[in-house]
Order: C-alpha cells, then structure tokens, then sequence
C-alpha cells in the first residue's frame, strides 16, 4: 500500500483560511500565495531565509495573524499598513532597524524582539499603533526612548517586554499607559 498524496498547502490554505510555510527554506513568498490571499487569516512564514516582504502583502485584507519570525527581514514594506484586520504580527529574530507602516486600527500583539533597533529610537522610526495590548522589544540594543516615541497614545499596553535591552530610565508619558501590568 502507498501513502495517500501530501496535500499541497497552498491549496488547502484557500478552504482553511491558515498557511503555514514555516521551516521551508524560502527565499521569497511563493507567487501562488497572493492566488488564496483574500481568504487568508492566518499566515506563518517564520524560519525561513525571506530578506524582504514583497508589496503583495498589502492585498491579503483578512489576515489577521502574520508570523514573519527568524528570517533576514531588514524593513517592512509600507503596504502592511494595509492590513486593517491583523491582530496578531510577529517579526522577531530578524535584522529590522524601523517599524513605520503597522496597521493601526486592530493591531493588538507586536513582537519585534532581537532585531537591531538600537540606541535612543522615537517616531517615525518605531510607530507603534494605539491599538496594542502587547509590545515586545527584547534583546534589542535600544538605550533609550524619545520624547517623540508616544507613549501616551499607548493608553491599551498591557504588556512591555524590554528584557535584555540597555534602558536606563523610561520617558515620563509612560505614566499614561494605565493598563500596563508590572
């Protein structure tokens, strides 16, 4: 008896509404992606060798949950602001310096630990959208934070992951963020 045929991914993607591409020794996105892209909720492309996110990224209007994790990203491309229903966005261990087109309005769970972030960063270099309950910033070389940063917008911030970074003290607007837990 032989095994039954392995489901092609991609294809199944287009009925389950998840993608995971994680661990597959890519360099760039596969063109077929951007076919199922308008049912996609989830999407994981994390462990891979992508050094940037193509500009097709900006069509995948459901997505809600996008892991970009461990790979050779150096900057996000400005039509991620596009993805008004992304919940859930993951681009840690990667080489990003600025994180300026988050999507705003849903955005609740950023990971943007171990990237090379680095010295005193503000706006626009890391806008982080008043939507989030969870940033972390991790392992990055960041010794401080701007006035132009904008803590007081992060009013929703439950949780601040800077473990390993070299801050020595926080801005006074951190005073705005209510919700954030100690």
């Amino acid at each position: 008896l032989s095994a039954p045929p392995a489901r092609d991914p991609i294809e199944q993607a287009g009925r389950t509404g998840r993608l995971a591409l994680a661990n597959a020794q890519l360099e760039a996105v596969p063109a077929r992606v951007w076919l199922v892209g308008d049912r996609l909720r989830s999407l994981d492309l994390s462990n891979n060798k992508l050094l940037e996110l193509p500009s097709q990224v900006g069509t995948l209007c459901r997505l809600q949950t996008l892991v970009l994790s461990n790979n050779g990203l150096r900057h996000l491309p400005e039509e991620l602001y596009c993805l008004e229903e992304l919940r859930i966005l993951a681009v840690d261990g990667n080489r990003l310096v600025s994180a300026t087109f988050l999507p705003r309005k849903r955005l609740k769970q950023l990971d943007l630990s171990n990237n090379q972030f680095a010295g005193v960063v503000g706006h626009p270099a890391l806008a982080l959208p008043p939507s989030l309950t969870s940033c972390k910033l991790s392992g990055n070389p960041i010794t401080g934070f701007d006035s132009s940063f904008g803590f007081q917008v992060l009013t929703l911030l439950e949780e601040l992951d800077l473990d390993g970074c070299q801050i020595t003290a926080l801005p006074d607007d951190c005073g705005h963020m209510e919700s954030l837990r100690c």
